[in-house]
């Protein structure tokens, strides 16, 4: 009996490694894939990357092929971080909530974002990326590589256009701005907090603002955290929007 031989298209082979790459530049780059373990992050990149394979001749030479490799590592890691920078906007919500009342001394590296960050620095990312999955943000991001393959296919090239810096600057600008406008309410707050606090330390100096003032702000965080984690399913369902758009925005700079 013969032994049967097994044969591997190499269109097929050149397709698969440039699948990968595009998807494991996307992984890496991405905030938004931060969370997940080492092991989940593996498995989405080979199953995802292996789901939108297309048969290429990028290995008629080897110079042809590590070309290709390369345009679409560039093409995974812009797509990865142009989309997903807008989540860092919980981080920075959390970081002005943790700075404002005084929580900010618990910082702590975590080690599945890899910065250091206070109570709410890693609590507000956590319960967004959970309501992220819940909500159907996978199949946009899904989606959003599925389209890449269809406007950039794995053998073409790039020409990035001087509009898509312009998008990276208003990206990193709205997600400053919205994560402040999220935490303000309570911020502002805080600040009331304190103004009283150092008024009452002036008119009755025995008060020991110190010994009763960070309790204070921690009850006053929990107390209006209650109402503004409200807003947080809306919030998540407009980033959802915000990224599907970043994925056209992002294509559109990289086809010009």
């Amino acid at each position: 009996m013969e032994p049967t031989l097994l044969s591997i298209d190499p269109r097929w082979a050149a397709g698969l490694l440039l699948s990968l790459t595009r998807v494991g530049g996307f992984v890496v780059a991405s905030p938004l894939m931060r969370p997940f373990p080492a092991v989940g992050r593996l498995a989405f990149t080979t199953a995802v990357g292996a789901a939108l394979v297309i048969p290429v001749d990028a290995a008629e030479s080897m110079s042809q092929l590590l070309g290709s490799a390369l345009v679409n590592a560039v093409l995974g890691l812009a797509l990865g971080w142009l989309t997903g920078v807008i989540f860092h906007l919980f981080s920075v919500a959390g970081g002005v909530i943790d700075f404002g009342s005084g929580l900010a001394v618990s910082q702590v590296f975590d080690p599945t974002t890899g910065e250091s960050a206070a109570v709410f620095g890693r609590w507000f990312p956590m319960t967004v990326m959970a309501l992220f999955v819940v909500s159907g943000g996978m199949p946009v991001l899904l989606t959003g590589l599925h389209r890449s393959i269809r406007a950039i296919p794995l053998d073409g090239s790039l020409a990035a256009d001087a509009d898509l810096l312009d998008f990276a600057v208003v990206q990193v600008s709205q997600l400053m701005l919205i994560g402040i406008e999220i935490a303000l309410p309570l911020a502002a707050t805080l600040l009331v907090a304190e103004v009283l606090l150092g008024m009452a330390s002036r008119l009755v100096p025995q008060f020991n603002v110190f010994l009763l003032g960070l309790p204070a702000k921690i009850y006053i965080t929990l107390a209006i955290l209650s109402v503004l984690i409200l807003r947080f399913g809306g919030l998540t369902g407009n980033m959802i929007e915000l990224i599907d758009d970043a994925f056209d925005d992002v294509l559109r700079g990289f086809m010009a």
